[in-house]
């Protein structure tokens, strides 16, 4: 496999990361190690290099960027970015190559670092859109596996976010 995609041109997998991979590399610490496919890393690319032009420009006009190709930060409403604390979990929008079954969530988090508490909160809404209400299964790392990015791997300069993936074949 590659080294994580940041946005700096990261060389994209060749294949799709499997669950027991996935354990191993978060288990690890090593979040380095995760990347895109070459399509997915491509467009992440494109959104984060637009994102942070017009974040660039929006801070000489005072104006804020637009969010067109991330449909998540857009649930956490762009008109308020810079002015409150506000959280959602959604799907990523440029998630990493996954094998088939296992989505990618983030929880996105403004204003302040994501809690544990909000964490298990993002897996028991994934549970219960999977038809389960069984809490046990929040700290099972055959269902979930969440991790924290470091400031150097995150994707945006100031939204605070802890990707989760679960693996909802498992959930249901």
């Amino acid at each position: 496999m590659t080294s994580h995609s940041n946005g700096d041109g990261a060389a994209a997998a060749r294949s799709r990361w499997t669950w027991s991979e996935l354990q191993t590399i978060i288990s690890a610490g090593d979040l380095h190690k995760l990347a895109r496919s070459e399509e997915q890393e491509q467009t992440y690319c494109k959104a984060r290099s637009k994102f942070l032009a017009e974040e660039g420009a929006g801070q000489k006009k005072r104006s804020k960027p637009t969010f067109e190709e991330w449909r998540s930060m857009v649930k956490l409403g762009k008109n308020d970015m810079h002015n409150k604390t506000r959280t959602v979990l959604c799907l990523n929008d440029f998630p990493y190559y996954f094998e088939e079954g296992i989505e990618h969530w983030v929880v996105w988090k403004l204003g302040e670092d994501v809690s544990i508490g909000e964490i298990e909160n993002g897996k028991m809404e994934i549970l219960k859109e999977a038809g389960c209400s069984n809490k046990e299964f929040i700290n099972d790392t055959s269902v979930f596996l969440h991790w924290l990015n470091p400031p150097e791997l995150k994707s945006l300069p100031y939204p605070y976010s802890i990707p989760e993936v679960g693996n909802k074949s498992l959930v249901m």
